[in-house]
């Protein structure tokens, strides 16, 4: 009975982590003499850890990487890099001084694993990121100025979003890109990071 109704509650409260630890750590808090302080304490830590992966979860589905690729899983030996200051941008200051990286360099030296491993650090860190080809963008803002929605695209798609990376953005000549927004892409605040 008792069992039950912490069942509905938990459920009606959307109270997962609490309703899976809850006889486990009652436990431990009874083994240990634990006060009822301890216990509930227990409980919302488990309860806020869940919340913590899940919306980490969300933020990561959200980006829509092609596949998730870390700095740790990149290889520096056969690259020219520069480590410290790939270092000083996983710290993502550059998000809250709100300005632009550009990643340069031939094909094949791994931009876009780092984009993405950059990316991936952020929803991390519960920064909300979109990852888009330019080539998808173009495509999408075309769809949007066909429809007359570019300002909700904007809205809703673009600027909903603290960190927006761009990837394949070499392929296209800046003509067509102006040509196909009907925008000036703005350069205030770009600092370059050459590969």
């Amino acid at each position: 009975m008792i069992h039950k109704k912490i069942e509905e509650y938990c459920t009606q409260f959307k109270l997962t982590a609490i309703f899976e630890n809850y006889q486990s750590l009652s436990d431990k808090a009874s083994s240990e003499s634990l006060s009822y302080s301890e216990y509930l304490l227990m409980l919302l830590e488990k309860e806020a850890k869940r919340r913590e992966v899940r919306s980490k979860d969300i933020v990561l589905r959200m980006a829509h990487f092609p596949v998730i690729k870390t700095l740790d899983g990149f290889d520096f030996k056969s690259s020219s890099v520069d480590k410290t200051k790939l270092k000083e941008l996983s710290t993502m200051t550059f998000i809250e001084r709100k300005e632009n990286i550009l990643l340069l360099g031939p094909s094949g030296v791994g931009k876009t694993h780092i984009a993405i491993a950059l990316g991936y650090i952020a929803t991390q860190n519960r920064i909300k990121t979109k990852f888009i080809t330019v080539a998808d963008l173009l495509l999408q803002l075309e769809a949007a100025k066909l429809s007359n929605s570019v300002d909700y695209y904007f809205k809703k798609v673009i600027n909903t979003n603290r960190l927006l990376i761009l990837d394949e953005f070499r392929y296209l000549k800046l003509n067509e890109i102006r040509q196909t927004c009907s925008f000036r892409l703005s350069t205030r605040n770009m600092r370059q990071a050459r590969l």
